[in-house]
């Protein structure tokens, strides 16, 4: 993972670990034994919120579906998964907060380069 992906990923973690359902009472992670969906797809999640425009949520959550979801383990053949029926997936739980992550390292990120250029 390169520097902007962990910067990335740092930002997500901060909106997103602390109301996650997977955190345990000790206040630490209960994915211990495995990588949470979200971190294990993030150069595709940040790819989508860079190609996506606007801010109706439909063409982000059609994009992770089509290319996210399609490739996950907890996706069935038929395209079903069992995980979004019950609300499991983090993916759909913590969307708008992994999004809004992006957007502000983005906006950072764009910050940043303009200054640098300016100087």
């Amino acid at each position: 993972m390169n520097a902007v992906e962990q910067r990335y990923l740092k930002a997500i973690r901060s909106r997103v670990c602390h109301s996650c359902s997977d955190l345990m009472p000790d206040r630490i992670c209960g994915l211990r034994e495995r990588i949470c969906p979200i971190e294990g797809h993030l150069r595709d999640i940040v790819q989508i919120a860079h190609c996506i425009s606007g801010d109706r949520a439909g063409p982000y959550v059609r994009e992770l579906r089509s290319t996210v979801c399609a490739a996950c383990d907890h996706s069935q053949t038929s395209g079903v998964c069992p995980r979004n029926k019950r609300q499991a997936c983090p993916m759909d739980k913590y969307f708008m907060l992994v999004f809004e992550a992006i957007a502000d390292v983005h906006e950072e990120l764009r910050a940043e380069t303009e200054a640098a250029i300016l100087h």
